[in-house]
């Protein structure tokens, strides 16, 4: 039918010609070709009809698709219940369910099948810290500092590394494996129900080339059968908690330092996070000393600039758990012990270090060779959420917005039709979630006003008639207005546009299900950001955070009790120093004695407070 009626259109073929051709009956092509049905072009078999026209399923589809983006997509159940309200606004007669108020799960699966690129998905839980930390400004700060290192000291491709922590244990994650259907609970061995974690230090470099890892065991002191058959070059420690500090930070150094052959004539970049071991003078200082250029990414966002993180840890972990799943398969009654660790993991670390994997992490990091421009505005729109703009500002301007969209969202809602012509900006200004429409010309009658006051939108009219051919081409979903005589040919068109007595302009899902726009609430202390570490002003403003607090005044504002504490501490949770007076309450965690923000914590103010790291072990 469509063919048959492109080819009419482009005049190659007459009405009977085109229905001998495809095959279509000629008073069917006719009633098409002369828009005498709802949907022209499109032939509907069997009894059940498509719900929503076209033009509302593709504004659920758009709207779909940018929820998904800023990570607040629609499960089945909203999408059915947004499809009832859609429906019911546009007073479309639907066999939809009134009392559930939602679409049944047949139009959801059809709708899926209409639209293929669209499938119901598994996703990943993403903070609200990492979808909003994870902001233009930020990332923008990053890649300046990168680029003016890159050009003041001439750093090459094989003199860019990156370093970060791992978790791994003596408990494996099991993959999958054949089973009978219907069984509702799968089980496999492992060593046991939950292991300590040991950390693992590794580092690559842009062009392939690995340091061998470190490894910190959660132990007063350290045991060299611990490394058995640990990767060549590998060292090992102690730590109490298992986690690394800053003292092993400094050994790690010295440790890279002896790979890497950093010097003040060649100096190399090391880009690493913002964890609180990275932030001492005595590492600052070896770093400075020895030609090594410390740049840390913006807080939260390794997942997304962490070339580790991009190619490297999740190879890692399926080879390691590979490596144990299979050992434990072998070897029956069996457990897995400290001492096995680091040979499971070189086995995994040899399948894993490949060249091609780092220069692909750093590659998708935009980091090797420098892209600033690698993230587009779909990788920022989570944090578009909490992101505010003054009106006329340039970030308005580069993300597309106008002041008539600005004031539809405080809820005027109008488009402009002059001269009778409607321009392919404004359709898609309508398709955004404007729903009124005004014309140039003489203003709407009193009526007409007062419902706007109401907050219905309003219709002005104008003194030239529309012509039934802009107003179906453009899909309008109002009453056409004119003061010229009403012709049949528009009477048509109001009748394929509005199926029933319902509303008389066009609801949208924008209206229904608006974006989602949260309001910043201020931060009690500043925020971190991406930072050269060994420049002399962080130095400077290292030291001046370090200074030793009073041993006789209360931290914690809830406990009465005089507190001692160490010369410098941190917080366990954002890493920020400890800056005296407090300006928070800080706590104390019962097993580690170490502190963090109280705000940062989730202490419930009653109660011995254990935090997350000995939580988990």
């Amino acid at each position: 039918m469509k063919k048959a009626i492109d080819d009419i259109k482009n005049k190659k073929l007459s009405i009977r010609q085109a229905a001998e051709q495809h095959g279509v009956p000629k008073s069917t092509l006719e009633r098409h070709w002369k828009g005498r049905v709802v949907h022209p072009g499109k032939v509907n078999l069997g009894k059940y009809k498509q719900a929503l026209n076209s033009d509302l399923e593709e504004e659920l589809v758009e709207h779909v698709k940018k929820m998904q983006e800023m990570f607040f997509g629609l499960t089945g159940e909203t999408l059915r219940a947004l499809a009832f309200q859609l429906a019911n606004a546009n007073g479309i007669p639907v066999p939809f369910n009134i009392n559930n108020q939602k679409a049944g799960k047949d139009w959801l699966s059809c709708f899926l099948k209409r639209h293929p690129d669209l499938s119901l998905r598994q996703p990943e839980p993403t903070s609200l810290s990492r979808a909003t930390g994870f902001n233009r400004t930020q990332v923008g700060r990053f890649f300046d500092l990168l680029k003016g290192i890159y050009e003041k000291e001439a750093i090459t491709v094989e003199n860019v590394y990156n370093v970060d922590e791992t978790g791994i244990t003596c408990v494996q994650k099991p993959g999958k494996i054949i089973a009978k259907k219907g069984m509702k609970q799968v089980g496999r061995i492992t060593s046991a129900e939950r292991g300590k974690t040991i950390t693992a230090v590794c580092a690559m470099s842009a062009i392939g080339n690995y340091v061998p890892p470190i490894f910190i065991f959660p132990r007063k002191r350290m045991a060299m059968g611990l490394l058995q058959d640990a990767p060549s070059g590998s060292r090992g420690f102690a730590s109490p908690s298992g986690w690394i500090d800053s003292e092993i930070f400094l050994d790690w150094l010295k440790h890279f330092k002896k790979y890497a052959n950093p010097s003040i004539d060649k100096k190399v970049l090391l880009i690493l996070d913002n964890h609180a071991s990275h932030l001492n003078l005595p590492a600052i200082e070896f770093a400075r000393q020895n030609g090594i250029i410390m740049l840390s990414i913006p807080p939260h966002t390794s997942h997304r600039l962490q070339p580790l993180d991009r190619t490297f840890f999740g190879p890692l972990k399926t080879y390691y758990n590979q490596a144990i799943d299979h050992w434990m398969v072998t070897n029956y009654g069996k457990r897995v012990q400290s001492s096995q660790v680091c040979g499971f993991f070189c086995t995994a670390y040899s399948k894993a270090a490949t060249v091609q994997k780092a220069v692909n992490g750093f590659k998708s990091a935009g980091i090797m060779p420098f892209n600033p421009d690698i993230f587009d505005e779909t990788d920022f729109a989570p944090s578009m959420v909490t992101e505010i703009h003054a009106v006329g500002s340039p970030e308005l301007e580069a993300h597309g917005a106008t002041t008539s969209s600005l004031a539809e969202v405080e809820g005027v809602t109008s488009i402009q039709l002059c001269n009778n012509t409607i321009t392919s900006s404004q359709t898609a200004a309508e398709r955004e979630g404007v729903s009124g429409m005004q014309r140039s010309g003489d203003y709407a009658p009193s009526d007409q006003v007062s419902a706007e006051r109401e907050g219905v939108a309003s219709m002005q009219r104008s003194g030239d008639s529309t012509t039934s051919d802009q107003a179906a081409a453009e899909g309008l979903g109002g009453i056409l207005l004119s003061d010229g005589p009403t012709t049949s040919a528009q009477i048509a068109v109001q009748s394929e546009v509005q199926l029933t007595d319902g509303p008389s302009t066009r609801v949208h899902v924008m209206d229904i299900s608006p974006l989602p726009d949260a309001k910043l609430t201020t931060r009690k202390r500043k925020a971190m950001k991406s930072q050269v570490l060994t420049s002399s002003p962080f130095k400077k403003i290292l030291l001046s955070k370090s200074k030793v607090p009073s041993s006789n005044k209360r931290i914690h504002k809830r406990n009465k009790k005089q507190l001692q504490f160490p010369g410098s501490y941190e917080c366990l949770i954002c890493s920020e120093l400890y800056i005296h007076p407090p300006k928070e309450d800080w706590i104390q965690c019962s097993l580690c004695k170490k502190w963090c923000h109280e705000n940062c914590s989730a202490y419930p103010g009653h109660g011995n407070f254990v935090c997350d790291f000995c939580a988990k072990k």
